[in-house]
């Protein structure tokens, strides 16, 4: 390993609790089993060598948080790992802040609640994933709370992952804004140069693509690349160009492979620009930022691909043709009246060659 990088394993064979891997995004790359980290994430790399190496004095709540496709999730769920295998316990859990308010809700509809608080109050290890998400939902915070107090007191663990630090996090409740506050925040940062740079040497050779070393020090030099990022590069140089006679045409980046992997590949990158998550695009939020960004990955698939409006709109969690349609339209009509939207279409387009 290069000096100043250190690789922090996801993915543990005899782990029970395995983690999710990283880079996964690409049809074309193989997913890396491991985390990264260079430099400007010593912290992450201490955190986890104090679990290596059997650290008892790890506080027990600790939230990552860091931009969307850093890697904190994979991170988070590797944590609840660690921290179950160092105590030797089976009863680990690790929800979305969406899951865990539709638990709440439905141990409230079922009358369960009480027998309910008590499960996830003495579960060994916990994680909740994307606690930020939870803002508007006043009673879902409260209740969160209620179990940070509760895991604190019992000395249980519990690992929690955000966009922002928690200070930041304006549109939660104050209370639960402190309890958060309160926990080892720990940021997860994008990859350094040095870092880039064994990324992608491990992508590549993990998915047998031959990069010259030239064209593997242009990727590494992508500031603000992720490691999704760079797998999709990758991805791009590894596609088959199309022969025309004795010239040869690379095809557009979004035509590439099946229609539901080019649509895939533009919501990933439409998701990382309008700093939202992918599931959401995929899922029901109506929140503005998300709409949005959601009808401009539908935009760009539909004039960039060959997928078809049923193709689009089942990516985008089952949306009928009409909807698809409108989107379009509300996109082409804004593209005319908004400089930042026809900005986020064409920086799309570059960035996805097409």
């Amino acid at each position: 390993m290069v000096d100043g990088v250190e690789s922090i394993p996801l993915c543990d064979p005899s782990d029970g609790h395995a983690s999710h891997a990283v880079g996964r995004g690409s049809p074309h790359v193989a997913a890396l089993s491991e985390f990264i980290a260079g430099p400007e994430n010593a912290l992450v790399t201490e955190l986890f060598s104090l679990l290596r190496n059997g650290a008892a004095s790890v506080p027990p709540t600790i939230i990552l948080f860091g931009a969307p496709s850093v890697g904190k999730t994979s991170l988070a769920r590797a944590l609840v790992s660690r921290l179950a295998n160092r105590d030797g316990v089976q009863a680990a859990k690790f929800l979305t802040s969406k899951a865990f308010a539709r638990e709440f809700v439905e141990a409230l509809d079922l009358q369960d609640i009480d027998a309910w608080r008590r499960r996830l109050a003495e579960t060994s290890v916990l994680g909740i994933d994307d606690v930020d998400a939870m803002a508007g939902n006043h009673a879902t915070q409260e209740e969160l709370a209620r179990l940070l107090d509760l895991r604190r007191d019992h000395g249980r663990p519990m690992v929690l992952t955000s966009r922002l630090h928690p200070l930041s996090l304006e549109k939660l409740s104050p209370r639960l804004r402190s309890r958060l506050a309160s926990a080892l925040s720990v940021d997860v940062a994008l990859p350094g140069g040095v870092a880039r740079r064994v990324l992608v040497e491990r992508l590549a050779t993990n998915s047998g693509v031959p990069l010259s070393s030239a064209k593997q020090q242009s990727l590494a030099e992508r500031r603000n690349a992720s490691c999704e990022d760079l797998a999709d590069a990758i991805a791009r140089k590894h596609s088959t160009p199309v022969v025309a006679g004795d010239v040869s045409l690379h095809e557009p980046a979004a035509r590439r492979a099946t229609p539901e992997q080019h649509v895939a590949a533009i919501a990933r990158r439409t998701a990382r620009l309008f700093g939202v998550r992918t599931a959401e695009l995929r899922g029901s939020s109506r929140r503005r930022s998300v709409a949005r960004a959601r009808s401009v990955a539908i935009y760009v698939a539909r004039q960039s691909t060959d997928a078809t409006l049923a193709n689009i709109g089942d990516y985008f969690g089952g949306r009928d043709h009409s909807t698809v349609l409108y989107a379009c339209r509300q996109v082409a009509r804004r593209m005319n009246e908004d400089p930042q939207t026809r900005r986020a279409v064409q920086r799309l387009r570059v960035e996805l060659a097409i």
